[in-house]
């Protein structure tokens, strides 16, 4: 397959891409994160086996990504996307995207996937940032941090919560999730707990957790906020709580929105 142009929206785990080949076909797909901090030579050996199934001498690439904020990380995924192959590719922040999506100047915007990070843009300038401080500081109100604290809780009690236990054990031993607290594994590792949750909404411990999580995102960073669009997979399967969390400090939620890219992608064709 020959891909012509490409737009890409990487977060913290994933990259959502959607495409155009050189017969006029659309296709989305989705990979592993393209963050500037996960990128060595084993990332692009691994990257150039996956692109070698495409066609990409020709491609014009839009990539939006994670830690993607400042000029000389920019510079640097351009430079990698050079080696898979690319014909040029065009590096912005993932705020950008988001705001993109959301379309609206008067109220701020947070990214709540893996990570989180509340912002403004008005006319296409960052105007206004606050958090996105990254997984070993920060990122209250996103994935990493509801397994960062669940994990906590289940450390200072550990006689309790057995069948919380059991969920987590299925997957991988809770203490060898505890014991990578701090390392960057534990980024994506942790916001896996998420999901490994996402049906049992109802355990006070769960439920109790979220909430926590997203009001010490709204208690550090949304101070004086009277509005506030969400966008990533955390704040969107957890609506319900960011509702409830905002309505208790008067905040104003116009929407959610899952994936920018489906809305990009509606740009892109234009």
């Amino acid at each position: 397959m020959k891909f012509t142009k490409l737009i890409a929206d990487s977060g913290g785990t994933k990259t959502d891409w959607f495409g155009v080949d050189d017969q006029g076909n659309q296709h989305r797909f989705t990979t592993g994160s393209y963050h500037p901090l996960q990128v060595d030579e084993a990332f692009i050996n691994r990257q150039l086996q996956f692109w070698r199934q495409y066609t990409i001498s020709d491609c014009i690439l839009h990539f939006y990504g994670a830690g993607c904020l400042q000029e000389e990380k920019q510079e640097k995924m351009k430079a990698v996307f050079r080696k898979i192959g690319f014909a040029a590719a065009f590096v912005e922040s993932d705020l950008f995207a988001a705001a993109k999506a959301v379309n609206n100047e008067k109220g701020m915007i947070a990214i709540c996937g893996t990570g989180s990070v509340l912002f403004k843009v008005e006319h296409e300038q960052l105007i206004e940032l606050r958090g996105g401080l990254g997984w070993d500081q920060g990122d209250e109100g996103g994935g990493f941090y509801f397994g960062k604290l669940l994990l906590q809780r289940l450390a200072d009690h550990p006689g309790d919560y057995p069948e919380i236990r059991t969920v987590i054990e299925k997957w991988k031993s809770v203490e060898a999730l505890i014991s990578i607290k701090g390392k960057p594994e534990s980024k994506s590792e942790y916001a896996r707990l998420a999901a490994l949750f996402s049906g049992h909404m109802s355990h006070p411990l769960i439920a109790g957790v979220h909430m926590e999580n997203i009001q010490l995102f709204l208690q550090l960073y949304a101070g004086g906020c009277s509005s506030i669009v969400f966008v990533g997979s955390y704040a969107f399967y957890l609506q319900d709580y960011f509702r409830l969390a905002c309505q208790t400090r008067g905040i104003e939620v116009p929407g959610f929105i899952e994936r920018p890219i489906e809305v990009l992608a509606k740009d892109f064709l234009s």
